[in-house]
């Protein structure tokens, strides 16, 4: 009679336990998944390469507004005010950091932006919502509220701000849409230029992250294949193993060898 019993494993008869193939798998859907977020990001380089220069273009707000960038999404953006009465930003609460922030501009000729100072004249603050709002800046890796300020203000002088139109490879959340419906009713959030102030452009950089996009792609897959090319998977401290049902497996192979060696023995006393 034959039944299965358990006895402790000191190797790996049978492969790799549930807990290592597991593991293995974690790491290589985390690799894959790394992998994706640097070739995605190398492709919106390549995208943002396309649509600027080596260098910015000087462009007035208006200008901006009415007639687009034109072939250059590189910009020293001219004659604009950020208003920060309403602004969104994604990340840790209203202390920070912040992950990012949008914050609408209007024309240094606006009729608000004049409101808006003879009322911070006279200490009072302003009771209506500027219109004609068509660029958002967006600025990314905030510390905290006071390191936008500072960005906003002391870095950028004359009302101008360096960077990228990013349409072609962003575009705004539909929260972050409903968000700035509220601070500002007139806002055409689907039609507005959205110009991530510090950011630059290159074929250098988009190589270099498909580059380690593709090598971590091929090292997740690697992974995978080890994980799923292992014969059996057991549960970690336990084997199988056919035993006959004996108290004692040598004792009984022992009688059984006697039992044979006395049936030969026995023989020739059976022969005709």
């Amino acid at each position: 009679m034959i039944l299965y019993t358990t006895r402790p494993s000191h190797h790996k008869k049978y492969g790799i336990t549930m807990d290592e193939k597991k593991g293995k798998l974690q790491i290589g859907i985390a690799l894959v998944i790394f992998a994706a977020g640097g070739l995605i990001h190398g492709v919106r380089e390549f995208v943002l390469t396309a649509k600027t220069s080596p260098s910015p273009q000087q462009i007035r707000y208006k200008q901006l507004a009415s007639q687009g960038y034109g072939q250059n999404a590189f910009m020293h953006l001219t004659d604009a005010v950020p208003v920060t009465e309403w602004l969104v930003y994604r990340g840790k609460g209203e202390t920070g950091p912040w992950e990012y922030a949008y914050v609408p501009a209007i024309a240094d000729d606006n009729p608000w932006a004049e409101e808006a100072m003879a009322a911070a004249s006279v200490g009072r603050a302003v009771t209506t919502k500027p219109k004609d709002i068509h660029v958002l800046l967006k600025f990314t890796n905030i510390r905290d509220p006071k390191d936008l300020k500072v960005r906003l203000w002391s870095k950028y002088k004359k009302a101008t701000f360096r960077g990228v139109i990013i349409n072609e490879i962003d575009s705004l959340g539909s929260k972050e849409k409903t968000l700035l419906r509220q601070g500002y009713p007139g806002l055409d959030v689907d039609n507005v230029w959205i110009l991530e102030v510090g950011r630059t452009s290159s074929k250098e950089h988009g190589w270099l992250f498909v580059g380690l996009g593709t090598a971590t792609l091929i090292g997740g897959l690697l992974v995978l294949v080890s994980a799923y090319r292992t014969r059996r998977a057991v549960k970690p401290g336990v084997v199988l193993s056919a035993a006959p049902l004996s108290d004692n497996n040598d004792t009984q192979r022992a009688r059984d060898a006697e039992q044979l060696a006395q049936f030969h023995r026995d023989e020739p006393q059976r022969t005709p």
